[in-house]
């Protein structure tokens, strides 16, 4: 699968390109050349968590680690509040957002542009961590300490989070599978703790983002609901809830068990015409 990157991360990893290129042949400059491209990827890292996370305290507050918080305040320091007239240094200034994306626009508030942005930090870092004995051989001793405590302080700790992230996922996994793999058996519990489910998801969800009530709530309370409804009432309710897809549709006739099959077979003929 190709990566998702944006403009931005395309124009960084070309720029690496030519300044390690550059590095080659005037090794006099090597120290100064890599350690700017790091500031450079820092620069980049920090913009991108500055667009799309530094607004939303209460998401920070819960998944952002002490750690995480402390490399934040420290690139932060170290890009805009350290004096950029000492030497080596380079002055950023802050970037500005485009205008054409709205965060805090409904439906999805960026999403799209938030995973973008994500994806691109992870395959940036990934390309560091490949070219890092490139870097390694190119500088002298007095730069390798340096190169060595930015590779640990903040490039591990990337990894180190999306490697936790996913042993969560394969325990959740682990343990939800079987959801999915009994639903053909769906039961009266079962119904009742997808509604529990729901519920707890809801008060979750409330506690991290800034807008209530949550969207599209009822959307998901009818269809729950509907596995409920004896077989005599679920025609009736098919014909009055047209906002479900005929996919969602067959999906809840197949796991409620207590619709005959002749009901079911029926209902879904008719769904075809």
């Amino acid at each position: 699968m190709a990566p998702v990157l944006c403009n931005t991360a395309l124009n960084l990893l070309r720029f690496i390109g030519k300044y390690i290129r550059m590095t080659y042949m005037l090794q006099s400059v090597a120290d100064q050349a890599v350690g700017n491209i790091l500031e450079l990827c820092n620069f980049f890292f920090f913009t991108i968590h500055t667009f799309f996370t530094a607004d939303a305290e209460r998401v920070a507050g819960v998944f952002f680690s002490p750690h995480l918080k402390s490399v934040l305040d420290s690139l932060e320091n170290k890009l805009f509040r350290e004096d950029s007239s000492s030497e080596g240094r380079v002055e950023f200034n802050p970037c500005t957002l485009s205008g054409a994306v709205q965060l805090d626009s409904e439906p999805d508030y960026a999403l799209p542009e938030r995973i973008v942005g994500a994806e691109s930090i992870n395959f940036i870092s990934k390309q560091l961590d490949l070219i890092r004995p490139v870097f390694e051989s190119l500088i002298s001793e007095k730069a390798f300490a340096e190169v060595e405590k930015y590779y640990t302080e903040l490039y591990e700790l990337s990894g180190r989070s999306v490697d936790d992230k996913n042993f969560k996922h394969q325990k959740h996994f682990a343990k939800c599978s079987n959801y999915g793999e009994c639903g053909k058996r769906c039961s009266n519990e079962g119904r009742a703790l997808m509604q529990l489910d729901f519920q707890q998801l809801l008060v979750k969800l409330e506690q991290i983002v800034e807008f209530s009530p949550i969207p599209h709530r009822a959307y998901v309370e009818n269809y729950i609901k509907a596995y409920y409804l004896p077989e005599s009432s679920m025609e009736t309710w098919i014909q009055q809830h047209s906002e479900y897809t005929t996919n969602q549709i067959v999906t809840l006739l197949n796991v409620a068990t207590h619709v005959s099959k002749k009901a079911r077979t029926r209902i879904i003929n008719a769904l075809d015409d």
